[in-house]
């Protein structure tokens, strides 16, 4: 992201401000939900971390910082391995 100029806070803003539903189907949307109640904001850190890894290579790939978040939000949602984000 910093090879590019995007500014990472921006991810973190947008993850936090939706509990990570921007990035995530609604399933894991109410998974994500149902372990913030439990544990706190800490859940909102691991998960915006885990759609970060998950999507790596999309990340990498992305040229343009203005439509990052954009493309990052339909990558996620159509192509996030519910199992491979809670582990």
């Amino acid at each position: 992201m910093n090879k590019i100029g995007f500014d990472f806070n921006k991810f973190v803003d947008a993850s936090f401000k939706s509990l990570c539903s921007n990035f995530v189907p609604l399933p894991i949307a109410i998974d994500i939900l149902m372990a913030y109640l439990v544990e706190g904001v800490k859940v909102i850190f691991r998960y915006t971390y885990a759609t970060m890894k998950s999507h790596k290579d999309f990340i990498k790939s992305c040229t343009d910082p203005a439509l990052l978040l954009d493309k990052l939000k339909e990558e996620a949602r159509a192509k996030t391995n519910p199992g491979k984000i809670h582990s």
